[in-house]
């Protein structure tokens, strides 16, 4: 399965609004994490092996579009 940019990007953006963080800074030189950002992937990445202690769907979510990325 592939995910349209588009797709991505508005996911991307209702997580950010959910967490009340921005997880990205966007400019023409491509995306990079912010500080929050590099934190909800060290909580993803702690998580994975524990998907019971994930607390937000969202972030449950996150997790599966990256493994959808991946494949």
């Amino acid at each position: 399965m592939t995910l349209e940019a588009a797709a991505l990007s508005k996911r991307i953006k209702a997580i950010e609004e959910e967490l009340g963080v921005t997880l990205f800074t966007r400019s023409h030189y491509g995306v990079h994490l912010t500080p929050e950002g590099e934190i909800v992937m060290r909580h993803i990445s702690l998580t994975a092996s524990q998907p019971d202690s994930l607390q937000l769907p969202q972030v449950r979510a996150f997790t599966d579009m990256l493994k959808e990325m991946s494949a």
